[in-house]
């Protein structure tokens, strides 16, 4: 038996039905409700929405897999997991490109004031100067993480004929150097850019990575584009960024203490994205049903396939 906790298209769900499985797929589901579901489950798969924690994989005494349809696996108690001998697993690099085309498309939107001037135009304004725009051509962009996604974002911001800085404890300067983008410190990419995109996962080392000190150090105004996590930006920071578009998977509500809409210039920013692609989340299923395949681990091997590794250092 597998669980869908949270929405998948029915294209994962007929890959899993056509190979025996027998799904139990809703949503919104209450902690009690999953607890009392995952008695006799194999597996689970989630997206955001749902938070696997450690009551509930001891409420699992058959859990053999826990899968993340998306990048990272902050949402699941990987510990918990391994502790068990549960093998966690995500689809790292399956949404990149998708993830990488929203943050271009974001930061295009900040350079031509795309949401103010289409808010001024529904309300049967013709504000042309007000909103006048500027190139992204010689501009530079500061990749805060140069993953996947990072690395995505680097190869289309060249294609502008943006400049690239970024910063990423996990990254040698041999890959950098191969996408033309300069590695540099963290204060030092506040410092240079005219545009930052995040793309790191929330961890203890990154929470709270834009914050009042940083952003003193940055150009009045610049503009932030975080197509990762929500809490990546502290709560007190609201004057100091003119422009901020975030995108907080699953979780909009949080967003409401971390931007002040009253101190942002582009009017009607978008505070609240889906990447746009469900192709891609058949993948998950795909690793879970290879996995169940294999023989049981004995419970003493845990094991964890994720790409939290890169949560491991300081950034």
């Amino acid at each position: 038996k597998i669980l869908i906790a949270d929405d998948l298209p029915a294209s994962a769900l007929d890959l899993l039905r056509g190979e025996g499985w027998d799904l139990d797929a809703r949503t919104g589901r209450t902690p009690e409700q999953l607890a009392n579901d995952l008695k006799d489950a194999d597996a689970i798969v989630v997206r955001s929405a749902t938070r696997v924690t450690s009551a509930l994989i001891d409420a699992a005494p058959k859990l053999r897999a826990i899968a993340r349809a998306g990048t990272g696996v902050d949402n699941v108690d990987v510990p918990g997991a391994s502790a068990r001998g549960t093998v966690v697993m995500n689809a790292p690099g399956a949404n990149s490109v998708s993830v990488a085309e929203l943050a271009m498309a974001l930061v295009l939107a900040l350079a031509r004031h795309i949401p103010g001037a289409d808010a001024a135009m529904k309300q049967g304004k013709w504000e042309k100067k007000k909103f006048l725009g500027e190139e992204v051509r010689e501009k530079i962009l500061g990749l805060v993480g140069l993953g996947r996604i990072g690395q995505e974002v680097a190869r289309r911001a060249s294609g502008f004929g943006m400049t690239i800085v970024a910063h990423d404890p996990f990254v040698s300067e041999q890959t950098a150097a191969q996408l033309d983008v300069e590695l540099v410190g963290l204060d030092d990419l506040f410092s240079r850019a005219d545009y930052v995109s995040l793309h790191m996962p929330s961890t203890d080392h990154t929470r709270r990575l834009v914050n009042a000190e940083r952003l003193a150090k940055a150009k009045k105004g610049i503009p932030i584009v975080n197509t990762a996590r929500g809490d990546l930006i502290d709560n007190p920071v609201r004057n100091n960024v003119e422009n901020v578009v975030n995108q907080i998977r699953g979780s909009t509500p949080v967003l409401a203490p971390l931007v002040d809409r009253e101190a942002l210039k582009v009017v009607g920013a978008v505070y609240s994205l889906d990447t746009g692609r469900i192709e891609w989340l058949p993948e998950p299923a795909k690793i879970v049903q290879a996995w169940l395949e294999r023989p049981r681990p004995p419970a003493h091997c845990p094991r964890a396939i994720s790409s939290q590794s890169r949560s491991s250092s300081t950034w």
